[in-house]
């Protein structure tokens, strides 16, 4: 790792030469550059010691083309959905009981039902960005208490006690506010 002052030559020294392609000149001349000093798989280590998730380089959270492309998108556009439901559901439930349209509850919960029906059937078996998506969500309902989905899903159960375990979740695991 490199020291502040070797840093600030490093961020001099880009300014000075690169043209960045995927960021505003000014912002970088305005707040310098952030100097990578070390990478392994998905982590990506500046100058200073902060911690990164590679997006650029292809770190295979996405596949490049073909089923196994559109397996994961779908994976993960669906999870999104689930996550969509589950905070209307929840933001519903927070109106005053007199204010609240169970029909609108029951239509959510509908559709998170659903989803997980389909995970349930699914091979979870990578960690790419359908997994990691259903794994956030699968939390997101727990952590709400939105529904009780693990009833009659003893496969993605299973696979979210493992998955929830992984330090990359554990580390984010959400917590009360208030």
């Amino acid at each position: 790792m490199a020291n502040s002052q070797e840093t600030a030559r490093l961020v001099a020294l880009d300014q000075e030469t690169l043209f960045h392609p995927f960021s505003a000149i000014r912002d970088i001349q305005g707040s310098g550059s952030t100097v990578m000093s070390a990478g392994k798989g998905l982590m990506l280590t500046d100058s200073d010691g902060k911690e990164y998730l590679d997006a650029m380089a292809g770190a295979g959270l996405i596949p490049a083309s073909g089923a196994a492309r559109w397996k994961a998108l779908m994976l993960q556009s669906l999870a999104d959905g689930v996550g969509d439901a589950a905070v209307r559901t929840a933001q519903e439930r927070r109106r005053a009981e007199g204010d609240q349209h169970p029909d609108v509850i029951e239509r959510q919960l509908k559709a998170i039902e659903a989803a997980l029906d389909l995970f349930e059937k699914e091979d979870l078996s990578g960690w790419g960005i359908g997994e990691i998506a259903i794994a956030t969500h699968l939390g997101y309902l727990d952590f709400r208490k939105v529904l009780d989905w693990r009833t009659g899903r003893p496969h993605l159960s299973a696979w979210y006690e493992k998955a929830s375990k992984r330090d990359s979740m554990v580390a984010s695991e959400p917590y009360q506010i208030a």
